[in-house]
């Protein structure tokens, strides 16, 4: 959905690489989408 491969979501997740800010909104767009579940998500990593 995000256009990216799983390599690169794998260095995402174990630190080795950081999404890019267009990647990192889009990834913002779709937790939105997904209601509740996905609310809880924003409000667990993506706190301001």
């Amino acid at each position: 959905m995000l256009g990216v491969s799983f390599h690169s979501i794998n260095r995402w997740e174990n630190g080795r690489a950081q999404p890019s800010p267009l990647a990192m909104k889009q990834i913002k767009e779709l937790l939105h989408q997904m209601g509740e579940p996905g609310e809880a998500l924003l409000a667990r990593y993506f706190q301001k």
